[in-house]
């Protein structure tokens, strides 16, 4: 079979950007009709997810599609990250992830969330929240490689379920002495709450033994999660996408 030309491997490249940039008009709507209903610092980051687009859509105006598939790769990443979080406060019916407060009617004592991103593959968004008389768990995984669509998992836990990750110990060293992969797992980390400090860490593709706890904590996690409710969807990108970067 022959190999096919330069020029035949430019036209595949043109007819692929082209077919991406097509989903351009559903991203804005998708954004937009997020913005107005997420908090001040979200909707900050949404604007920004628009603001590349719109700069995707004036290079396709000038017929440099190159240019124009690259502002779209910068928005939808941005873009994703954030719905998956918005996503995940409306399923909650929170506002922020301030731990306390007096507005929920019930209050807010810890929690904590993760932001997964494989290197090539879409990212997830898990998170546990302590309220007073009861613990849910979300999980929202993102849908499509073409436009920013996600899916929500909720599940109330019993109140007297272990959160796994709550007993973990990390060596913070870890953290300081860790190079990321290009083609591993990457994990923005935060926890809350009404009595302590946040603590706030990013890692990657772990390998010390405190890592993989913790990454083995957020699996099991999402298991319990997606296996509650019988997400098919979440069962598949835990099995097929997420333990395929963890097993590296």
């Amino acid at each position: 079979m022959a190999r096919p030309s330069q020029r035949q491997l430019r036209e595949q490249e043109e007819n692929f950007m082209r077919s991406r940039l097509e989903a351009i008009p559903e991203i804005k709507k998708e954004i937009e009709s997020k913005r107005e209903i997420v908090n001040e610092q979200l909707a900050k980051e949404l604007q920004r997810a628009l603001d590349y687009l719109q700069e995707a859509e004036d290079f396709k105006l000038d017929g440099n599609n190159f240019n124009a598939h690259g502002s779209l790769e910068k928005a939808k990443p941005l873009a994703r990250k954030t719905l998956l979080q918005s996503q995940a406060l409306s399923i909650l019916e929170m506002e922020d992830w301030h731990a306390g407060g007096n507005e929920q009617t019930d209050r807010v004592t810890s929690l904590w969330k993760a932001y997964i991103e494989p290197s090539f593959d879409l990212p997830a968004f898990l998170c546990v929240v302590h309220f007073e008389n009861y613990i849910d768990g979300i999980f929202c995984i993102g849908t499509s490689e073409e436009t920013v669509s996600t899916i929500g998992i909720r599940t109330r836990f019993l109140k007297n379920w272990t959160d796994i990750l709550v007993q973990q110990s990390i060596n913070l060293s870890d953290i300081k002495n860790y190079r990321p992969s290009l083609d591993g797992i990457g994990y923005e980390f935060q926890m809350n709450s009404s009595s302590l400090r946040i603590i706030q860490l990013q890692f990657g593709s772990p390998q010390t033994a405190s890592l993989v706890e913790f990454e083995r904590a957020f699996i099991k996690t999402a298991e319990s999660i997606v296996s509650i409710e019988a997400s098919q969807e979440g069962m598949s990108y835990v099995a097929n996408i997420w333990k395929k970067y963890a097993q590296r």
